[in-house]
């Protein structure tokens, strides 16, 4: 054999292949990568062996290692090379799978087979192993329960998180029967069985999912929702089963929680005189409306209903208004208040107050719009008669005297910006007192009020009209000449003259004195409403002294 190892005596000592020569089934030589990947100490160990040293009794499939190695140094020709996968045996048993090349060789008269051998097992095991490792680590860590048990039901592996809660040292568990340490008495029978029919591989796809309290060491019940797997060796056989599970107990109560805060959050909204309504914006749809609308529209909510439906009973006056507010929600994001009227189906018209506001993803995407609307129309009545007492006179409905000089003032400052003109006129009713005293101080009244009906009758929008005190009234007008303000106040005289008040039985006629100014200096702020009542204070004072029922300009 001195010649074949000349001839490859480099590349047979350095190659990182095992090389083997065997010459009538016996191994003649090898080099040093043989001894280290077949376990062996020497070369005299495998020199003189048999080649089926090497090999296990049976290749894959159950074919026999002798009839496989001499097909194929049969199928072999000279100085011709084969190169397939085998599995090859270690001096201690452990099988590998290989890839083998043979290469048949005739030196003096003799034939031997070149084999060279390369360990393709080693780095798939590698790999598994790390792989291993890397899931154990995984597994250690993670909030879910994993546990490995043996065919009887022993405690084999158990991951940090469920052994945490079982013991105080999870190595405690180890070689402990699982269904005495962890299961409570009347769930015993319901897993073990499961995990004998995993065992005897009659569970679909050997796979089991299902809902599992589990004890803790301190006594407390938690619910686990598990998945369990069968675990095979080699051959197939099955040998535990490895269970994963998942902590339902947390989940469940914030459910309850959440079931339990829904339940009282619709009995609080059902139960409120406000309408609770939600808009999905992406659908544009009304998803939830509580049953306080039946009560304010006087109908039933029909779910099939657009989301602009409710716009059909807000008042023509008021639509632009809500539509508005609306729209601003999305456009600005900000929070929308609004008052309006709407016609109920029977005609009524009612007060409104809603208040909405956006309800914003993740992505601070507006996608509903949640509101509030309740009937404010009680509270709008006594809010009106509030103003009006704290407006108007009690007796004629008129401006009363701080409300009146109040308006006046936004009104003068106004037209000090427009150049308005801006007339004043002070009234007083003539012998006023005579009427009481001889009529009584209810006709008197019924005088007042009279008299106030006949002043408004013909106010334009930017007229004001107030009761100073007493039988004395005022009216400021916007926009009229010196010329109109004067016609109108002496047509406004000669009607009163003219008209007769009947009441108890008596024809009461009455006449009226009028003082009159105007504004004559836009640019001048002592030229104010004081200035204005006192100008035309000193007119009517003038008229009443040139005999009354007279209208005199101030100069």
């Amino acid at each position: 054999m001195n010649q074949p190892i000349k001839l490859y005596s480099k590349f047979f000592d350095l190659s990182n292949n095992a090389l083997v020569i065997i010459h009538d089934k016996k191994i003649v030589d090898c080099n040093n990568k043989t001894i280290h990947l077949f376990n062996y100490k020497s070369k005299q160990e495998l020199i003189g062996q048999f080649v089926l040293t090497l090999f296990p009794e049976y290749q894959p499939r159950g074919m026999s290692s002798v009839v496989r190695l001499h097909k194929i140094q049969n199928s072999i020709k000279n100085d011709c090379t084969k190169s397939l996968k085998f599995v090859c045996k270690k001096n201690n048993s452990i099988e590998f799978d290989a890839k083998i090349s043979f290469t048949k060789h005739h030196m003096n008269n003799k034939s031997y087979l070149f084999v060279s051998i390369r360990c393709i097992s080693e780095f798939i095991y590698d790999k598994k192993l790390l792989e291993s490792e890397q899931f154990k680590k995984y597994i250690d860590v993670s909030s879910n329960y994993f546990v490995v048990l043996d065919e009887c039901g022993k405690i084999n592996f158990i991951n940090n998180s469920l052994g945490s809660i079982l013991a105080n040292d999870k190595k405690y568990l180890i070689g402990k029967d699982w269904f005495d340490v962890a299961l409570p008495l009347n769930s015993k029978e319901k897993a073990k069985n499961i995990f004998i029919q995993l065992m005897k591989g009659n569970i679909q796809d050997n796979k089991e999912v299902y809902n599992q309290p589990l004890i803790t060491k301190t006594g407390e019940e938690r619910i686990v929702v598990w998945s369990n797997s069968v675990l095979k060796d080699k051959r197939g056989k099955i040998i535990g089963t490895l269970s994963s599970g998942h902590d339902l107990t947390d989940k469940l109560q914030i459910q309850r929680q959440l079931k339990e805060t829904e339940m009282n959050f619709k009995q609080l909204v059902e139960n409120i005189n406000e309408i609770f309504w939600i808009k999905d914006i992406p659908n544009n749809k009304i998803i939830y409306i509580s049953s306080a609308y039946e009560h304010i529209f006087n109908e039933k909510w029909n779910p099939k209903n657009s989301s602009s439906y409710f716009y059909n009973f807000v008042h023509p006056d008021d639509l632009a208004n809500v539509t508005t507010c609306m729209k601003n929600i999305l456009e600005s994001g900000n929070v929308s208040k609004a008052e309006f009227r709407i016609i109920k189906p029977n005609g009524k018209i009612s007060w409104i107050y809603s208040r909405a506001f956006p309800a914003k993803n993740k992505n601070n995407e507006i996608v509903r719009i949640i509101g509030l609307a309740e009937e404010i129309t009680e509270r709008k009545k006594l809010q009106n008669s509030l103003y009006k007492m704290a407006t108007t006179d009690y007796l004629t409905g008129a401006y009363n005297r701080q409300h009146f000089i109040k308006t006046a003032e936004g009104f003068i400052a106004y037209s000090k910006l427009t150049h308005e003109s801006i007339s004043f006129l002070m009234f007083d009713i003539d012998y006023f007192k005579k009427i009481n005293d001889t009529y009584g101080h209810c006709t008197g009244d019924e005088v007042l009020k009279e008299f106030v009906k006949l002043c408004t009758e013909n106010l334009g929008d930017k007229d004001i009209f107030g009761r100073i005190g007493g039988e004395e009234f005022a009216i400021l007008l916007t926009g009229y000449t010196k010329n109109e303000a004067y016609s109108f106040a002496e047509n406004l005289r000669k009607r009163i003259e003219k008209h007769t008040l009947h009441i108890n039985n008596n024809a009461v006629k009455f006449t009226i004195s009028i003082g009159m100014t105007m504004l004559t200096n836009f640019n001048d702020d002592n030229d104010c409403v004081n200035t204005l009542l006192n100008n035309s204070d000193k007119a009517l004072y003038q008229a009443k002294n040139f005999g009354r029922n007279k209208t005199i300009i101030y100069t």
